[in-house]
């Protein structure tokens, strides 16, 4: 549950972009994901990628494939979204 907020960061982010782009339905989230802690507990994957979706719920990003991919570093970064305009 510590990495709910990072999540929340990540589909504001995403939901921006989408907007940005004109996208209507978001199909595809790509992050990289460095070793980030959110109240002294590293941020796992599998959960992040949990959040991401069930946040996504009622967005144009709800059944989005979540792809993350581990990078070095202590930070996360979107590195593309895929969708229909």
């Amino acid at each position: 549950m510590h990495d709910f907020y990072e999540a929340q960061k990540i589909l504001e982010v995403v939901l921006e972009i989408a907007k940005e782009k004109k996208l209507k339905k978001i199909s595809k989230i790509v992050l990289e994901l460095g070793n980030v802690k959110a109240h002294g507990e590293d941020i796992l994957p599998e959960n992040l990628k949990f959040n991401v979706g069930l946040l996504a719920k009622g967005t144009k990003a709800e059944g989005a494939e979540i792809v993350i991919k581990k990078i070095g570093g202590k930070v996360w970064r979107l590195k593309e979204i895929e969708g229909e305009g």
